[in-house]
């Protein structure tokens, strides 16, 4: 292997893959800030503007206008009653089912969230507009919804990356049980071609100890190789490139988030006009 890095790959989806991988740090750092916890994921963001928004609710009923099976709405609805988020009890009207809405403590950091969540969205519009140029989406400005909340495009965006995770999580299980870490490390290695360690955390936002990590178990699972890349002035340096296998599941990846790309595109385009409810009153 010399030392001169292949080109990158001429793969423009797995491209909008990475960017999209730095719009989710962005915004898992903000939902970590604001809600206390970097564990918060799609569907819980989506349950508690849900409730947020339609006001004390049965499980079953959160389950109807989210589309969730009964079973994600349960262990979500664990989780957001452990961090204190939400309180249940029982439904007036049937004894047998409960109501369930956000704590004070909740709604002070839903608020917070949102509040956030607006600035990120002006802030990334670049980043947002370059993902919708890779997968044909430019949506014209004056077709943009004059004041779309942040909320409805929050719950769009939640919507749209949980049913992404859910396919692409079974569509990779036969090479392991890859998270997004792993998944985004491929998807990068599919676009730009060899890269060196260092390059792949800069680019994925990674601590060089996460890197470390990710790497360890992709070679791991046989989809990486790692060489040493004979530089005069650094022997130590080392390149990680994809194996067939890994490629393999970069592909897949990436057919995966091919399918999905409309759903995910339309609620970011929601990004583009959305304003906080405070501003537009």
């Amino acid at each position: 292997m010399s030392g001169t890095l292949t080109r990158p790959a001429a793969e423009p989806m797995a491209h909008a893959l990475v960017l999209l991988h730095r719009y989710t740090v962005v915004l898992t750092e903000v939902a970590a800030n604001s809600l206390g916890n970097d564990r918060t994921g799609n569907r819980d963001i989506q349950f508690l503007l849900t409730i947020q928004l339609a006001g004390p609710l049965s499980p079953t009923r959160l389950a109807q206008l989210t589309g969730a099976s009964r079973n994600t709405v349960a262990r979500s609805l664990e989780r957001l009653s452990s961090a204190g988020w939400i309180s249940r009890s029982p439904d007036p009207r049937d004894g047998r089912s409960v109501m369930i809405k956000l704590t004070p403590n909740g709604s002070r950091r839903i608020h917070v969230f949102m509040s956030l969540v607006s600035d990120l969205f002006v802030s990334e519009q670049p980043l947002v507009k370059e993902v919708l140029d890779i997968v044909d989406l430019d949506p014209d400005p004056s077709s943009l919804p004059a004041s779309f909340s942040v909320d409805d495009a929050v719950i769009a965006m939640a919507l749209a990356g949980a049913r992404f995770v859910v396919d692409v999580r079974d569509a990779l299980a036969p090479f392991g049980p890859l998270d997004a870490s792993d998944r985004f490390t491929l998807a990068l290695l599919y676009a730009r071609g060899t890269q060196r360690p260092g390059q792949l955390a800069e680019e994925l936002r990674f601590a060089p100890s996460g890197m470390s990590g990710v790497l360890a178990r992709l070679e791991d699972a046989a989809l990486i190789s790692r060489t040493h890349d004979h530089r005069p002035d650094d022997r130590r340096a080392v390149l990680v490139t994809l194996t067939p296998r890994g490629r393999s599941a970069a592909k897949t990846m990436v057919e995966v988030y091919g399918q999905h790309a409309a759903e995910i595109g339309a609620a970011l385009t929601l990004t583009l006009s959305a304003t906080h409810p405070s501003a537009s009153t």
